[in-house]
């Protein structure tokens, strides 16, 4: 089995960044990838990041990682599953108070629904404890992660999740994923909840 992680958009994608521009989603989430990849390979699991080279705008560059998922997949023979790792923003202009974690997958029952209540078992182990609040779509047959049929999740030829790890407009939420505490915990529901899906598996 081949894990592969997405780092979230590119250093030059506009807007993805704290109002101020001092946390920039890009480089937290390429952060993250390489320590829940190192932590997954030291378990001995095969890992592969893939990463958006530039920004080219908003088709040509997710087509881009969709390619490159999608040739690791093939070098799986099939066996392989992708988490692609974003944080959130509320959609207000400025700072905002709102704040949670979410998975998601595409719409209706997929093989990638295992996959997000793996997480989410992972993600209220570690984030409950801190007060911290999660989303959840509406529950199907299966799982009750939050769908919407994104680029990357629609057109990869594997199971996948995208991650949102709270929201980069709300100044608690950012003092939280930068802090020690936060990353540690952001990488540990990354991990437990791929580990969870694996063994299950």
């Amino acid at each position: 089995m081949r894990i592969i992680l997405n780092v979230a958009h590119t250093y030059d994608t506009p807007g993805k960044c704290s109002p101020d521009g001092k946390f920039r989603e890009w480089e937290y989430s390429k952060t993250i990838c390489g320590k829940v990849a190192d932590q997954l390979k030291r378990y001995g699991y095969t890992v592969s990041i893939v990463e958006q080279k530039t920004f080219y705008g908003p088709s040509q560059g997710l087509q881009q990682v969709v390619n490159d998922v999608n040739n690791l997949t093939n070098l799986s023979k099939g066996e392989a599953i992708l988490v692609s790792i974003h944080v959130n923003a509320s959609g207000k202009t400025g700072w905002d108070t709102t704040s949670y974690w979410s998975a998601w997958t595409t719409k209706g029952v997929t093989k990638a629904d295992k996959l997000a209540d793996s997480l989410y078992w992972a993600a209220e182990q570690v984030f409950k404890k801190r007060g911290r609040k999660l989303s959840y779509g509406p529950k199907d047959s299966v799982s009750n992660d939050k769908e919407e049929n994104f680029y990357i999740l629609q057109k990869t030829r594997c199971p996948a999740v995208l991650t949102e790890n709270f929201m980069q407009n709300n100044k608690k939420d950012v003092t939280y994923l930068k802090s020690f505490q936060g990353i540690a915990d952001i990488v540990k529901v990354h991990v437990d909840g791929i580990v969870a899906y694996l063994q299950k598996s």
